[in-house]
């Protein structure tokens, strides 16, 4: 167990961000934090369901129900952002959980059971995870994690998890550091332009971290980033009808979707509109 000169409160929680999840991410922060979470709740998961199973084996002598114990983890955007300790918005979180989902390392699903609970239920892909893992490798000499060589990838062994309880930014590979960093200016001016751009290659808005703030303060009823997703496939079905002012094309969309919540909820509490 590694020790330190600080004298911390016991179980004080932490944020863990992995380099190789950061690496197998994409660069995306609050996607390898996510994986983080996941993979401790997860773990936590697969602990407990060692416990059920010897409860329920005792239950089945006594003639008693089983005990339902699966590896699905119930947890709302609010959840994740606690888990991240603030460090991640609810736009974040829900960006994150679609990139972990797109390369197969997450699956959703609501509950099974209780089709009134639309609270999402993820599933950590164990072994999805490990073989993208698989596929990058430390290098002590420079410090950074990249990409192994496919010819390298034969017979290599895997270690066991470590925790990393620093919190690192910095990725770099080894044979285009260069191109990465003239990515990271790029994507840093993309996302620091106060205007909304809709972005043609990856077909989705981008945003300014502000309006994002100002949306989730403003529109409550609503989930912001889900109506986003609904106009860029609205500009997708429509390429000739594109706008020249996007920041007011989404207001508008959004004070819609929020007119049309609140008629909604009106209805539900019997007040008439």
């Amino acid at each position: 167990m590694k020790t330190s000169v600080i004298e911390h409160i016991a179980k004080d929680p932490i944020v863990v961000l992995r380099q190789s999840y950061l690496e197998i991410c994409d660069g995306s922060i609050p996607a390898a934090i996510i994986l983080s979470i996941l993979e401790y709740w997860t773990n936590v998961k697969i602990n407990a369901k060692i416990q059920v199973d010897i409860e329920n084996t005792t239950r089945a002598k006594e003639g008693l129900e089983p005990i339902e114990c699966n590896e699905w983890i119930y947890k709302t955007i609010a959840e994740f952002q606690s888990d991240s300790l603030g460090l991640l918005k609810s736009h974040d979180v829900k960006k994150g959980i679609k990139l972990l989902i797109q390369k197969g390392y997450v699956a959703k699903r609501t509950n099974p059971q209780y089709k009134w609970d639309k609270t999402l239920q993820y599933s950590l892909n164990v072994e999805a995870v490990n073989n993208a893992l698989r596929e990058v490798t430390y290098d002590q000499s420079i410090g950074y994690i990249y990409p192994i060589e496919k010819s390298q990838v034969t017979n290599r062994e895997v270690t066991g998890n470590r925790t990393i309880p620093e919190i690192t930014t910095e990725i770099t590979q080894r044979n285009n550091i260069a191109q990465n960093q003239k990515t990271a200016s790029e994507q840093n001016a993309k996302h620091n332009n106060k205007k909304v751009v809709f972005d043609d290659k990856t077909n989705e808005f981008i945003v300014p971290s502000e309006l994002w703030d100002a949306w989730y303060e403003a529109y409550q009823l609503i989930d912001p980033q889900t109506e986003v997703d609904k106009a860029a496939a609205w500009v997708l079905s429509n390429p000739t009808r594109k706008k020249k002012d996007w920041a007011r094309f989404l207001n508008n969309w959004l004070t819609k979707a929020q007119d049309k919540a609140e008629r909604a909820k009106a209805y539900r509490d019997g007040v008439k509109w």
